[in-house]
């Protein structure tokens, strides 16, 4: 199987990639993240005419694209800029409607930005397991409307949302897997109350209380977004920790003796500050009374400054910086071991 990125996604990566750059710095990102929608209308705007959300769905139904390669594409380009807009919401709610059949008009705004929508499926007590399911869904004397009572927790973006995807349960437990459907349900239904609060990584995550909510059903079950959302999330991630593998150091730097690397330098001068009061095998903390001295290394020398006596060898880690740290005096006082 050829996994080379084709010459399209090869554009849209770049292009994604300049518009995430000139237009959505760091500093921009967190100013729209912590803002009370948790994310920027005229920015998610930016993003659906490049063709953005269009790339997560098929071209028979308004997209660009849709296989989970494309998924792969936008969502690492999305993640190597930390971006909040509500894509994994589109994408999840998308693919429930496109294996209900059946809407594809709606199906067609959500792909060209026009209409935002996500899946509301985790549940207080659930402990995410999309199959603990304790909203009810009941027919109505209509056929084709039901009515859906309970609560959905930890949706996310969900002030963003013009259409919810619910999930609830027409029979069984509250923990069995057959039973439950899923339902479309307008964000402004009567009935529907939503609260939301902020995260600590920006956006927002909403709750719903449903009471006697309308719904429509939609049929194909009630699992198929979580494949294409796993694979979403996955790829994310994968770029959004590229800044923080890039400043770490490589481990086999800590084993390298002869090494003579800043990165060896700074965190040897670091642990040999921060543990030197507890090398001494004869010294280490023990339980103390509250009247005798913390660290029994610490001593005391003639103008009242508190010196520190050096690690004895048999706790010294082998290695360059450990033999030359043994050379040094005896004594040191506070603002020189700081100091070094």
């Amino acid at each position: 199987m050829n996994f080379e990125p084709t010459q399209d996604r090869r554009m849209l990566a770049d292009t994604l990639s300049r518009f995430i750059s000139d237009r959505y710095p760091i500093e921009h990102r967190h100013a729209i993240a912590y803002s009370k929608p948790g994310f920027d209308e005229a920015t998610w705007s930016g993003f659906a005419e490049l063709g953005t959300v269009a790339a997560l769905f098929p071209e028979s139904h308004g997209g660009l694209g849709g296989s989970g390669f494309d998924i792969a594409t936008v969502f690492e380009a999305l993640g190597r800029g930390l971006v909040v807009e509500p894509f994994l919401g589109s994408l999840m709610a998308g693919q429930a409607l496109l294996h209900a059949g059946g809407h594809d008009a709606l199906l067609e705004r959500i792909a060209s930005g026009e209409v935002r929508a996500t899946l509301a499926w985790e549940e207080a007590d659930g402990r995410y397991v999309p199959a603990f399911v304790a909203v009810t869904a009941r027919r109505s004397d209509d056929s084709d409307i039901w009515r859906l009572d309970g609560s959905k927790c930890a949706i996310r973006q969900g002030l963003s949302a013009h259409w919810f995807i619910v999930s609830a349960r027409t029979s069984g437990a509250v923990n069995e897997e057959d039973g439950i459907n899923l339902f479309l349900v307008a964000a402004d239904a009567e009935g529907l109350a939503m609260s939301s609060l902020g995260t600590i990584d920006g956006g927002s995550v909403s709750s719903l209380e449903l009471q006697n909510v309308q719904a429509i059903a939609l049929t194909g079950g009630f699992d198929h977004w979580n494949a294409p959302s796993e694979l979403a999330c996955s790829h994310f991630a994968l770029r959004a920790s590229e800044p923080c593998m890039s400043h770490a150091t490589p481990l086999s730097n800590f084993y390298r003796p002869e090494s003579s690397s800043a990165s060896l330098s700074a965190v040897s001068r670091l642990c040999s500050t921060a543990w030197r009061p507890y090398c001494s095998r004869s010294n280490r903390p023990t339980r103390r009374s509250s009247t005798r001295p913390r660290h029994s290394t610490a001593t005391t020398a003639s103008n009242g400054s508190a010196l520190c006596r050096p690690p004895s060898s048999q706790w010294a880690v082998s290695g360059r910086w450990c033999r030359k740290r043994q050379s040094r005096p005896a004594s040191r006082t506070r603002a020189e071991v700081n100091a070094w």
